[in-house]
């Protein structure tokens, strides 16, 4: 790799000039000699030394993304919209997966920490671990003591979100859908129960029925593992299970794809005798058989935004009031009017 020496002997100026230059210093160059150092920089292919100028600048010019898995379309739209974003703007994003797995996170937040990255940026939601998130807080309060900035766009233990979406409302949303159209059993598919969006989803899925009147004691919760796979066994238990309610709530769409696709793989049809409802709007909500009805969060934005929040305290702003995004709910063909007789259609 070319150096800054290399740099400055071909453009024929000191080391100091050709740096000044490069680092769009406010030092008064001549446009000539300027040139020259950016003819030079051209030819030679010349990059800076990112972790060397941090070193001074206390700026890497990166950031990092952290997701359960960049596999998962939730993650990947929104890790899509910080690069985007970040690459606007001259930085890099690196993507770390965690796989919900504390002692993968906390590896990666100490990697980060060595490495001086100027941001961190959550995606998903924390872990409910009590003695993970203390020494991940302690991590993350070394960063910050740095000048590094920590963006959360999802619920964490003793943290409200930067920028997220109302779990509540989202959830509001699915059951109102499912009791406007007569649907008065309704169960929820949920995530696992370490991570704080699935607890609060659970939570804001049982106050939905309460605003109905409808008890949720009584509604069946069904252990989904935020996976399609997970889904399709779910499907199982609730056929074994007696199908003890006509409409279920996923806490996110692949557990509902996953769920659609198992009933129907045992003759169970959708909606016409049972409806489900998911929560993300990932891209292939649109492409199942049949499609999706679920709650659409703007995950490329939610991306976008958090990048956003993130050079703007970087640059030394100052924290603004967590906020949050605007949900709606998309009607597809998952969902319909309950069967008036509990039995299954034949095949």
């Amino acid at each position: 790799m070319s150096s800054l020496s290399d740099v400055a002997a071909l453009a024929g100026v000191s080391v100091a000039t050709a740096s000044r230059v490069l680092a769009s210093s406010s030092h008064a160059v001549a446009a000539r000699t300027r040139q020259r150092v950016l003819d030079a920089a051209h030819a030679l292919d010349f990059e800076p030394n990112l972790l060397a100028r941090g070193l001074v600048s206390q700026r890497t010019q990166t950031v990092s993304v952290l997701v359960h898995d960049v596999m998962d379309e939730y993650f990947n739209e929104i890790a899509r919209g910080i690069e985007d974003e970040a690459y606007t703007h001259g930085y890099a994003a690196l993507i770390c997966n965690s796989d919900r797995d504390p002692v993968k996170e906390l590896h990666y937040l100490r990697k980060l920490r060595a490495m001086r990255v100027d941001a961190i940026l959550f995606t998903a939601g924390g872990i409910n671990d009590a003695e993970h998130q203390h020494e991940a807080q302690r991590q993350l309060n070394q960063i910050e003591s740095a000048g590094g900035v920590i963006i959360r766009l999802a619920p964490h233990p003793n943290h409200r979100p930067d920028i997220a979406y109302s779990n509540p409302k989202g959830l509001r949303l699915a059951v109102d859908h499912l009791h406007e159209l007569g649907h008065r059993s309704i169960g929820f598919l949920s995530g696992p129960p370490q991570l704080a969006t699935s607890t609060e989803r659970l939570a804001a899925f049982r106050r939905a029925l309460r605003h109905h009147d409808l008890d949720p004691n009584e509604a069946p919760v069904f252990d989904g593992d935020f996976t399609r796979r997970g889904g399709e066994q779910a499907a199982l238990d609730f056929v074994a299970a007696g199908l003890p309610a006509t409409g279920i709530v996923g806490a996110n769409d692949q557990m509902a794809i996953g769920f659609v696709r198992g009933l129907r793989n045992i003759g169970v049809s959708v909606p016409t005798d049972m409806s489900v409802v998911g929560f993300d709007d990932v891209a292939p909500c649109s492409l199942v058989e049949p499609p999706l009805t679920t709650v659409r969060v703007p995950l490329y934005e939610l991306g976008v935004q958090g990048m956003r929040l993130a050079l703007h305290l970087l640059a030394g702003a100052s924290r603004p009031r967590p906020r949050n995004l605007p949900l709606e709910l998309v009607v597809r063909g998952t969902t319909g009017p309950p069967r008036k007789r509990g039995r299954l259609r034949d095949g």
